[in-house]
């Protein structure tokens, strides 16, 4: 007598595709993890060029003497609005004095803390940042000039 084969009900098949996706599903999901991460490495790559842009023209703006000392003591920030490859970037450049040396017959010298902060404006979670810090001096101001006097010449 031949054996008769019974056909696989709906409810076998559906537990099969369930095993399956539950097996396959850990080995999709760093890939996409990995996929995100490269899409925002790529992005900061090319914000790269654009940043490197705005920082050279403060760094010439500085070396002009564009900000007075004390705005440098003070600390200041500045807007900035990027676009890269059509993602628009909204975010500010922070200038903060971190320290300042003893004043001298030079002037005073100045560490500034140079912060970058951007986030995409349609995904406010993609957050990116550059710090830079940047050593300058100042000429000497007339405070300077009462507590350092000039010496002498004999």
């Amino acid at each position: 007598m031949r054996s008769r084969r019974r056909p696989f009900t709906l409810l076998e098949i559906l537990i099969a595709m369930l095993l399956v996706s539950i097996a396959i599903f850990p080995l999709l999901a760093p890939h996409t993890q990995i996929v995100k991460e490269e899409v925002r490495k790529v992005q900061e790559l090319q914000l790269g060029p654009k940043l490197n842009k705005i920082h050279s023209d403060l760094l010439i703006s500085l070396h002009e003497r564009a900000y007075s000392l004390s705005q440098l003591e003070q600390g200041f920030s500045l807007p900035l609005d990027l676009t890269v490859d059509h993602l628009p970037y909204r975010g500010t450049l922070t200038l903060k004095t971190q320290e300042k040396s003893k004043k001298s017959k030079k002037g005073s010298a100045y560490l500034l803390n140079i912060t970058y902060l951007l986030n995409r404006t349609d995904n406010p979670e993609s957050t990116f940042q550059r710090t830079h810090q940047l050593f300058i001096e100042g000429p000497p101001t007339a405070q300077d000039e009462k507590e350092n006097p000039p010496d002498e010449e004999e």
